[in-house]
C-alpha cells in the first residue's frame, strides 16, 4: 500500500498490478482516495491502473463517476488498440447504462493510425504494460510476448515488424536466443534488436552481439532513453 505514493511509473506498474490480485474494501478504499485528490500522483495511479489493465481495481474505482470518466478519458489516451479493446471488452459485463455507453464510446474510439511496428519481448506482465504506457505516445503500434518463443511465432506472421525489444533472461526462450533465431530468417537480417539488460549480465553481452543484438538498454530505465533509443534505430 505504501507503493501507492510511487511517482516512478516503471516501479508503481508491479504495485498495481499486485493490488489488484487482493483486492479487498481496505484497498479499494485507499485506492480511490489516492485517485480522488486528482494531483499528480493520483494521475500516475490511473495512467498504471489502465497500463496495467488491473480490471478488478478498475470495476470498482468506474462505480465513481467522476473517477470513471477520468479513467475511461487514460484508456483513450493510450492509442493502443489492444488495451482499448480490452476495456470496451470488460464494460460491457458491467450491467449499467453509462457502462454501455463508454463500451461504445471505446469500440468506436478513433486511435492514431500507425505504420510502424514494435515488437516488445518479456516475461514480466508490468514491464509489458511499462512498454505500452511508454510507447503509446510515439505513433506506433506494439505488439507484445512473454518469451522467446512466442515472440518467434508473431514474425512468422505476415505483418511486417520494424524494430525488436527483448528481455535478456525469460522463461521457455531467453532473448539471445530469440534473436539468434530471428536472425536465420533473411526478412529479419537487419531488423533493429534493443536488448533490456541488467548490470549482472554483462558477461552476456558479447554472445548477444554475436547472435545479432543491435544495441542494448540498462535497466532501470525511463521511458525518455527508451523512446529515444527507438527513435535512434527507427530513423536511422
Amino acid at each position: 500500500m505504501d507503493g501507492l505514493n510511487e511517482t516512478d511509473d516503471l516501479l508503481l506498474l508491479p504495485v498495481v498490478t499486485s493490488l489488484d490480485n487482493m483486492v479487498n474494501p481496505g484497498i479499494i478504499e485507499t485506492v480511490k482516495k489516492t485517485v480522488q485528490k486528482d494531483d499528480e500522483q493520483a494521475k500516475h495511479l490511473i495512467k498504471a491502473i489502465v497500463s496495467a489493465k488491473a480490471l478488478s481495481l478498475f470495476t470498482h474505482l468506474y462505480e465513481t463517476p467522476e473517477i470513471g470518466g477520468r479513467l475511461i478519458a487514460a484508456v483513450l489516451a493510450t492509442n493502443n488498440e489492444d488495451t482499448i479493446a480490452t476495456f470496451a471488452g470488460h464494460l460491457k459485463t458491467i450491467d449499467t447504462e453509462r457502462a454501455g455507453a463508454d463500451a461504445e464510446k471505446l469500440a468506436t474510439a478513433s486511435t492514431v493510425t500507425r505504420g510502424k511496428r514494435i515488437l516488445v519481448v518479456d516475461d514480466s506482465k508490468a514491464m509489458l504494460a511499462f512498454y505500452r504506457d511508454a510507447i503509446a505516445g510515439m505513433g506506433l503500434n506494439i505488439l507484445e510476448a512473454e518469451h522467446g518463443k512466442a515472440a518467434l511465432d508473431i514474425v512468422k506472421g505476415n505483418d511486417p515488424v520494424d524494430l525488436i525489444v527483448t528481455d535478456m533472461n525469460m522463461p521457455v526462450m531467453d532473448g539471445i536466443e530469440f534473436t539468434r533465431k530471428l536472425r536465420e530468417n533473411p526478412s529479419f537480417a537487419a531488423t533493429p534488436v534493443i536488448m533490456a539488460t541488467t548490470e549482472s549480465d554483462q558477461s552476456q553481452v558479447a554472445i548477444a552481439t554475436d547472435a545479432g543484438v543491435t544495441a542494448f538498454i540498462n535497466k532501470p530505465f525511463p521511458a525518455e532513453t527508451l523512446q529515444a533509443k527507438i527513435d535512434t534505430y527507427l530513423n536511422d
